[in-house]
């Protein structure tokens, strides 16, 4: 017995590999093998799918998953795999009986349809599953970027995830073909194609001479990234949640005016957060955080931030030119009860900017 990564449901391997034995012999020479024959493999064949536990996988044991699931709709239990087996016990019952009789075109019929009613119900849990998880991983439409604009995008990650499993910069560049180039402040150098991006002490995204040096005027950032980032001159055009934002920004190397890291992201939580400002004047960045679950601090120096359940808890901190990053810390553990992060705004004298 063993697990299968993906789908996390045990898969017992010595039953999965001795079925197919006792059925070989009636498919490759079903005039040879007498009514007895048939009937003891049929027995055992139950016997054998008894000892298995209960069937969740719906990719590896498509069959079994569907035959469990649609006989439950009609008064068995998922949690045995005795209506399984009684199945089974009639199936193979009836079959041998078929053959016995020489109707093997009604038996080839019946197999069919019960392969296609498995088929159909693993199916529809996958199309379910899909179904349910498009609205977190996926825009509506996944051609979003182009539906807005044919001229070139570049796709810019900041600290953000690059394998290939997972990350919607990969599928934005897929379905939106004048997507051509993605910066990373990540290591890219196993993905061909990408230019190697930092920030400079300014806040302006420095790429390689060449090619990765001729900025788009259009721009996809990540939004499911660690960092919320907010450019000079820019212009959001679009907004598709997870999948990122696309935006016009000035002519040449964008310019950030802030990023802001806070302690959680949906897999985990840091120990720190992180307010970078890159700004030409004196000003107040303004963070105003959601209730959390539980009492959690920031702490900035001597400073201590204290979050308490059911109010807000608002931030103001000073920033000047060529300050940096700020760094808090932060004793943040849990992402589900960790105060959101509700408005960011930069105020330099009469002018407020809302950096979200």
């Amino acid at each position: 017995r063993f697990t299968a990564a993906v789908t996390q449901g045990p898969i017992e391997r010595y039953v999965v590999y001795a079925v197919p034995l006792l059925l070989l012999a009636l498919v490759v020479a079903y005039r040879r093998i007498t009514l007895r024959d048939g009937l003891v493999a049929a027995g055992l064949l139950a016997a054998l799918l008894l000892t298995l536990s209960p069937v969740w996988n719906y990719l590896e044991q498509p069959a079994l998953f569907g035959t469990t699931h649609r006989l439950a709709s009609i008064g068995f239990s998922e949690q045995h795999i005795g209506g399984v087996a009684l199945f089974a016990l009639i199936a193979g019952l009836l079959g041998v009986w078929l053959l016995a009789r020489g109707r093997l075109v009604l038996l080839l019929a019946l197999v069919f349809a019960g392969m296609l009613v498995q088929a159909q119900m693993s199916q529809k849990v996958e199309k379910d599953l899909l179904a349910g998880a498009r609205p977190t991983f996926a825009p509506p439409h996944l051609d979003w970027v182009a539906r807005v604009t044919r001229k070139p995008v570049a796709a810019l990650n900041i600290n953000g995830p690059v394998q290939l499993r997972g990350t919607v910069n990969f599928y934005t560049e897929l379905f939106s073909p004048n997507v051509t180039s993605f910066y990373s402040t990540v290591d890219t150098s196993k993905i061909t194609g990408t230019c190697p991006t930092k920030i400079d002490g300014r806040g302006f995204l420095v790429a390689p001479p060449g090619s990765c040096s001729k900025w788009p005027r259009y721009v996809v950032y990540q939004a499911g990234g660690p960092y919320l980032a907010h450019f000079y001159g820019q212009k959001l055009l679009a907004d598709a949640g997870r999948s990122g934002r696309l935006l016009q920004v000035g002519p040449g190397a964008p310019r950030l005016m802030s990023l802001i890291g806070t302690p959680c992201q949906p897999t985990g939580c840091e120990n720190t957060m992180e307010v970078g400002a890159f700004v030409d004047s004196p000003g107040v960045i303004s963070l105003t955080f959601g209730a959390p679950a539980e009492p959690v601090h920031l702490t900035l120096g001597k400073r201590v931030y204290t979050f308490k359940p059911g109010r807000q808890t608002k931030i103001d901190l000073p920033v000047r030119p060529n300050e940096g990053v700020i760094s808090f810390a932060a004793d943040w553990t849990d992402p589900a009860g960790a105060p959101p992060l509700l408005s960011a705004t930069l105020q330099q004298g009469p002018q407020v900017t809302n950096l979200l």
